[in-house]
């Protein structure tokens, strides 16, 4: 008889277990791919997020698009720090990749740059011959990532 109730307790822990915590742990936010800005004129940014390898940063790459997409412009080179939860609202701090960008004419000279994800947009700042402007980018199907990047 004892045996019996031990048993039957038991079973009623292990249930009350899996159905508390029967839902796995939500996957981080991916914010990995190719963006674009949401109202895109004839001239416009784009870019993409690499992920990140071996526990290193990825890198974030922003370009001044023009010319229907056949003119791209160094804008911004940076690190993307990947998110490791699954919240709504994520920033991270770019740190500028000056090997890239003090050589790019229209490129960014500023040191780190916030870029803030929210409600299905990437959100950040953009200056250009003493004008700033807050830049929505969108995802996008159209890949604006380099051959040779994409080697890298």
């Amino acid at each position: 008889m004892r045996k019996r109730i031990v048993v039957t307790v038991l079973m009623a822990v292990l249930t009350c277990l899996l159905l508390m915590g029967a839902a796995a742990p939500a996957k981080p936010l991916d914010l990995v791919g190719n963006w674009e800005e949401k109202d895109k004129g004839d001239s416009y940014q784009a870019g993409y997020i690499k992920e990140g390898k071996d526990g290193k940063d990825g890198e974030i790459v922003i370009y001044w698009v023009s010319d229907g997409g056949d003119t791209k412009s160094l804008y911004w080179a940076g690190t993307y720090v990947a998110p490791k939860d699954n919240k709504e609202t994520y920033s991270w701090t770019s740190k500028n990749n000056k090997d890239k960008t003090d050589h790019a004419l229209l490129a960014s000279g500023d040191d780190t740059k916030v870029f803030t994800y929210e409600k299905g947009e990437i959100t950040y700042k953009a200056s250009a011959l003493g004008t700033t402007k807050k830049m929505h980018f969108v995802r996008t199907d159209t890949n604006y990532c380099d051959e040779e990047e994409e080697q890298k």
